[in-house]
């Protein structure tokens, strides 16, 4: 008989780790002896990179873009009110790993960055540097408290942010993120890669972490006919660019199929808890915005996560719960029965207390993409139906108050309207600011050539007028 798991008014401890070594608190665990392994059940963490939820089928979508992802999604809880960390890859993932807040771990966008973004070999005209933070060596990411924990921890990725000198790669016993492409890698070199990982681990409990990066920018359909999505009367340009999406969200699809099929034939997929989520949205022109990284509107950081527990653990409860990214990493913890480290600011799924708030650092001197406009910071907190972001910026169009529920498209700034809700929720926003206690960072290193070649190819940099870029 399945046991049940009540994801909102009970503990999620579902699976306990028969021998395992848990971590004190304020520690980073010691390992466990050599050879000493504990019989956990294994992890699957799938993140789709750059991939709109309401692009997704079991989202609701009504193009057929993600039918294995559906099949996946009927064996799981699918969250409706999940909020990634930011509108860009590194800050968002790094909350992933780590339970932290941007603000916290520091691996955004900043001046005084640790990596620099030097020119590109090759580059025409030349570029101008802008900095990011990489996450520092006292972060605690989950790979290195399931490792100390008995569990052989791989990840493979596709995309540029995942490139070691930002050390996402910390805890990965195997960590590939070895390609050369300006685009990242496709999905059918992941899936082979992930294929091959199953066979190094053999019989051990493991943490696989796979990046797929299809749907990001440039879009082409990765050879999947994207004139199936096509939609009759619009207009062509638009709905080809979309097409080329939903497309490569299909081939994706396909290759994450791949990999579950091979859990399946491996008796591991019953066993295994399985967690699919993204790390940010696309810009279709909605704000007069394209791709992502410039907003923390919806459209970006509305995101994807749904966890299909060990056949023998029954979730129930509500899907309805408002979670982050950094809710991942305390809830698997918690029901594997290890601790989590201190500090760490998510919470398991059925205690979220924490305010939710996305983050976006794009000052002067880091990124100069699109111009003064993109020069600010921003961060956004939600509260019941009501969402306001704020910017660094005087009167910036790209903040405001907004009632999701009767404007889901956030077009209506009800700040003047409403001021003392608006000034409530900023209040609440500076009292979560002031409570944070970044991490120390680490002396600056300048990024290899072909990682910032791929950056940006991908547009995280761009060539200025004159020849001086970021």
């Amino acid at each position: 008989m399945a046991r049940k798991v009540d994801i909102i008014g009970a503990l999620w401890l579902a699976v306990l780790l028969a021998g395992a070594y848990g971590c004190s608190d304020g520690e980073k665990p010691a390992s466990p002896p050599a050879g000493n392994q504990v019989s956990g059940a294994p992890i699957v963490m799938i993140s789709l990179d750059t991939t709109r939820r309401d692009h997704l089928s079991f989202y609701g979508y009504d193009r057929e873009t993600s039918p294995r992802l559906q099949r996946l999604a009927e064996e799981s809880v699918v969250f409706d009110d999940f909020v990634t960390m930011s509108s860009w890859t590194l800050p968002t993932h790094a909350s992933l790993f780590t339970g932290l807040f941007p603000m916290t771990h520091g691996a955004h966008y900043s001046n005084a960055g640790d990596v620099a973004l030097g020119d590109a070999d090759g580059a025409p005209g030349g570029f101008q540097a802008f900095r990011a933070n990489r996450l520092p060596d006292d972060a605690t990411t989950l790979a290195e408290v399931l490792q100390h924990n008995g569990y052989a921890t791989a990840a493979i990725a596709a995309g540029p942010w995942f490139k070691p000198v930002f050390r996402l790669d910390q805890g990965f016993d195997h960590y590939d993120a070895d390609f050369t492409s300006l685009e990242g890698r496709r999905g059918n070199e992941v899936s082979d890669l992930a294929i091959a990982s199953l066979d190094r681990i053999g019989d051990r409990p493991f943490f696989l972490f796979l990046n797929y990066f299809d749907p990001h920018d440039p879009y082409d359909g990765h050879g999947t006919s994207w004139e199936q999505f096509l939609r009759p009367g619009a207009d062509f340009a638009v709905s080809k660019t979309l097409a080329e999406y939903d497309a490569e969200i299909l081939f994706m699809d396909g290759q994450i199929g791949r990999v579950l099929d091979e859990l399946q034939a491996r008796a591991l997929y019953d066993r295994a808890w399985i967690v699919v989520t993204s790390d940010h949205g696309e810009h279709f022109g909605e704000h007069g915005l394209e791709i992502h990284g410039f907003s923390l509107y919806e459209d970006v950081v509305r995101g994807v996560l749904m966890i299909k527990p060990p056949r023998d653990v029954s979730l129930t409860g509500s899907r309805a719960v408002r979670a982050q990214s950094i809710d991942v990493m305390p809830t698997l913890l918690d029901a594997l029965g290890i601790a989590p480290p201190e500090g760490i600011e998510g919470e398991p799924l059925h205690e979220i207390s924490h305010p939710i708030v996305a983050e976006l650092y794009r000052t002067t001197g880091n990124v100069q993409w699109k111009g003064e406009r993109f020069r600010r910071e921003l961060r956004a907190i939600y509260e019941d139906d009501y969402k306001l972001i704020v910017s660094t910026r005087d009167q910036d169009p790209d903040a405001g108050l907004f009632d999701l529920r009767s404007d889901p498209d956030e077009l209506e700034d009800l700040g003047a309207q409403q001021p003392e809700r608006a000034k409530a929720m900023r209040e609440r926003l500076e009292a979560w600011r002031a409570a944070r206690r970044p991490l120390a960072t680490d002396a600056v290193e300048a990024i290899d050539p072909e990682t910032q070649r791929q950056l940006e190819a991908l547009g995280y940099t761009e060539q200025a007028p004159g020849g001086a870029g970021d």
